[in-house]
């Protein structure tokens, strides 16, 4: 890539936000940052994006991480990734005298900073910054942080930090796992059904992994015939859209039936559909 990528420049930012950057909602927001953008100090990812309905590009497998996350909370309603903060209020917080090092620059050049994610809930926004954690052992890192939290701060939003300590593997690999099923098209009421399928068979076999559960379904189900992995199939659907769950933590091919709950809020979707 030409390092003339990653020069900044006043007529290079006016280039941008006429493209549209840092702007829109859902699956019109550009982020202000692309991979082409900077250079590359973590593994990128496209993640397609069932919320958004459009692309989500990260730069690191922490912040994939993150996506996969939101992608699966129901409280989540929006999400900004690159999002850029204002250059005027960041410099006048980088003159504060409890910052000792100033703006972020390149080549003197005072950038426009950005804040990772920015979060919109059902009740709530909150902006994240997503570092490894040693880099929180940086004190210039640190300081940047701190600009960047005061910003939001001053708007009564707050700010998060999260590191690899937030994603264990376990948690990494289930949000994973439950992120292509959210674009199946089974009916809800369909689901349901097969919803208490599942339950009964749950409490019949407590200590049996959801493996050979899934495969007992394929065996005893009325609703359906049902070919070999498709009842793993049916359940992974159901836990990415929230009928059923289970602890996060636990790697999904550890799971066992008496680690399985019914979400009682589907109930009305299901009567309704």
């Amino acid at each position: 890539m030409p390092r003339s990528n990653y020069v900044h420049s006043d007529e290079k930012y006016a280039k941008w936000f006429k493209e549209g950057r840092g702007q829109g909602r859902f699956e019109n927001y550009k982020p202000w940052l692309t991979i082409f953008d900077v250079p590359s100090h973590g593994r990128s990812h496209r993640i397609p994006s069932k919320k958004l309905n459009r692309i989500v590009t990260t730069f690191s497998d922490i912040e994939a991480a993150r996506v996969y996350q939101l992608e699966h909370d129901t409280s989540v309603i929006d999400y900004h990734e690159q999002y850029p903060l204002n250059r005027e209020k960041t410099l006048i917080i980088a003159n504060r005298p409890d910052i000792s090092f100033g703006h972020p620059a390149v080549n003197e050049f005072p950038i426009v900073m950005t804040t990772d994610f920015v979060v919109r809930y059902t009740d709530k926004t909150e902006a994240e910054q997503i570092k490894p954690s040693s880099a929180l052992e940086d004190d210039r890192v640190i300081e940047k942080i701190k600009i960047e939290k005061t910003y939001w701060n001053d708007q009564g939003i707050e700010h998060k930090v999260k590191t690899e300590k937030d994603f264990p593997l376990s948690l990494k690999k289930n949000l994973k796992w439950l992120h292509q099923p959210l674009w199946n098209k089974t009916p809800d009421h369909i689901l349901m059904k097969f919803a208490a399928e599942f339950m009964a068979l749950f409490t019949k076999y407590p200590n049996d992994r959801i493996a050979e559960i899934a495969e007992y379904l394929e065996l005893t189900t009325t609703l359906a015939k049902l070919q070999e992995g498709h009842g793993l199939m049916l359940l992974r659907q159901l836990f990415a859209k929230h009928y059923l769950t289970f602890d996060l933590m636990i790697y999904f091919t550890q799971i066992k039936g008496k680690d399985i709950s019914f979400n009682s809020s589907k109930l009305k979707l299901g009567k309704a559909s």
